[in-house]
């Protein structure tokens, strides 16, 4: 009888001890099996246990059975997730596994073997190629063109009013291998955009391209194109200039805008008299560079260049 309890007991204990070691079997959950386009320094993550274990150890390897494994990190048991510390090969495939141990070493549980792709390289960083930096006179709906990269399936390209492109004038992408785009909304008229252009591929979005800028042609504002006849001299000029336009006898306004767009300056607000009209134009502070001086007058526009040296 009595053999027969310690063997029933026996039996209890092992069945407990059975039951007790399937909690302490790591469950993996990053990266995931099969997961693709992993970070070179991914961060491994598993499932916190049911039971208290002393210790984990978290094996890597390039292997299916772990014969040249390539890292083996020993951890607290209160411990569920680890960093890369160097970086993985690109469009490499890896195995990892976690492996649990008590104090005695009595229970030692591996986990399931789960597999990642580590993501390749994005392309390098492409070059603008028109319009040029600095270029004036450009279309309002422009061509943009930049440098081929082999490894990019897509570019991105941005129009924006600022260097920072903390706005979007204009956003696209463009399929490979073509290099240019037209863009397809209409762009304010003698304005500074700033512009740039970045490769993609599977691996994601490479470096952008320096920005550059360029200003649009100048158009009437207001209204259709104006044909009264306007000139100023000398220009480019030191502080003053004179303005030769012909009136059309109807309220008017003579302004002065610089390259942003912004008007900086009223050179007069009123009735424009019929026939010959001259205006002097002073600098009064503004810092050296080229503005637009704009006419109005019934309900149209003419401008015209002028530069403060």
């Amino acid at each position: 009888m009595k053999l027969r309890n310690f063997t029933l007991s026996l039996c209890l204990m092992l069945v407990a001890f059975a039951a007790q070691a399937q909690t302490r079997t790591a469950t993996l959950l990053t990266p995931a099996d099969g997961q693709t386009m992993v970070a070179s320094k991914t961060i491994f993550t598993w499932d916190t246990l049911a039971v208290e274990v002393d210790s984990f150890k978290l094996q890597l390897s390039k292997t299916l059975d772990f014969a040249d494994t390539l890292l083996t990190a020993n951890l607290l048991g209160d411990q569920n997730t680890y960093t890369m510390v160097n970086a993985l090969d690109f469009d490499s495939t890896y195995y990892w596994r976690v492996i649990t141990f008590d104090s005695l070493s009595f229970y030692i549980e591996t986990s399931a073997v789960f597999s990642f792709t580590v993501q390749g390289v994005p392309p390098g960083r492409p070059t603008n190629v028109s319009p040029a930096s600095a270029s004036l006179d450009i279309a309002q709906n422009p061509t943009l063109t930049w440098t081929t990269l082999a490894d990019a399936d897509q570019y991105h390209v941005q129009i924006s009013n600022y260097t920072n492109f903390s706005d979007t004038a204009f956003y696209a992408i463009v399929n490979a291998p073509s290099t240019s785009i037209n863009v397809n909304v209409k762009l304010l008229p003698y304005h500074v955009y700033f512009w740039r252009v970045a490769g993609a591929n599977a691996n994601g979005l490479g470096e952008w391209s320096n920005f550059w800028n360029f200003t649009t042609l100048v158009t009437s504002l207001n209204g259709p194109q104006a044909n009264f006849s306007m000139n100023a001299y000398p220009n480019p000029a030191a502080n003053a200039m004179l303005l030769n336009f012909e009136g059309t006898g109807s309220e008017g306004r003579v302004s002065l805008y610089d390259l942003q767009g912004k008007e900086v300056a009223v050179v007069y607000s009123g009735i424009v008299e019929a026939g010959n009209n001259t205006l002097e134009i002073n600098r009064n502070g503004l810092p050296s560079g080229m503005y637009m001086l704009r006419v109005v007058q019934n309900g149209q526009a003419q401008t015209l260049k002028v530069v403060f040296e």
